[in-house]
C-alpha cells in the first residue's frame, strides 16, 4: 500500500519509548522465572544448544552468533588474490600489488598500466 499524504491511519508519533521500556521489562521479569530451579533464558539457552547440537542450521547460527559474534565479512576485491582479504587488510599498496599480478598474468607491462591500443585498422566484419 503506497504511502498517502494526511492518512489519518498513519502513526505519526511512531512507537511510545514506554511502551518499548515496559514490555522488555516484563520479558526480562518472564524470562527469569524459575522453574525446577532454571529460569526460563537458561531452559531457552538448552533447548537452543540442543537444535543446533542436531543439525538445526538456524538455531547454530544464532547460538553462536550471539556467543561470538558476527564472522568477519571476508572479501576478495581483486577476483585472483592468493587468498581473500578482510577490508582491514586491503591497503593501497596490496591493491596496487594485485593489480600489477592481474596484469601481468594477462600480458600487460608490469608497470600496472593498459596496454597501448594498436593503431592498425581494425577488421570490423563488414563487406
Amino acid at each position: 500500500m503506497p504511502f498517502k499524504k494526511n492518512d489519518p491511519n498513519i502513526n505519526r508519533r511512531g512507537r511510545l519509548t514506554s511502551q518499548v521500556s515496559e514490555i522488555r521489562r516484563l520479558i526480562l521479569k518472564r524470562l527469569n522465572v524459575k522453574r525446577d530451579g532454571k529460569a526460563a533464558v537458561d531452559r531457552l539457552i538448552d533447548k537452543l544448544t540442543a537444535m543446533a547440537i542436531t543439525g538445526n542450521l538456524e538455531a547454530a547460527k544464532l547460538l553462536l552468533s550471539y556467543a561470538y559474534g558476527k564472522p568477519e565479512t571476508v572479501l576478495d576485491a581483486i577476483g585472483q588474490a592468493e587468498r581473500p582479504m578482510t577490508l582491514r587488510e586491503l591497503t593501497m599498496n596490496e591493491i596496487e600489488r594485485e593489480r600489477q599480478a592481474q596484469g601481468n598474468a594477462t600480458g600487460q607491462a608490469e608497470t600496472g598500466k593498459e596496454p597501448e591500443p594498436s593503431t592498425e585498422p581494425q577488421d570490423t566484419g563488414g563487406a
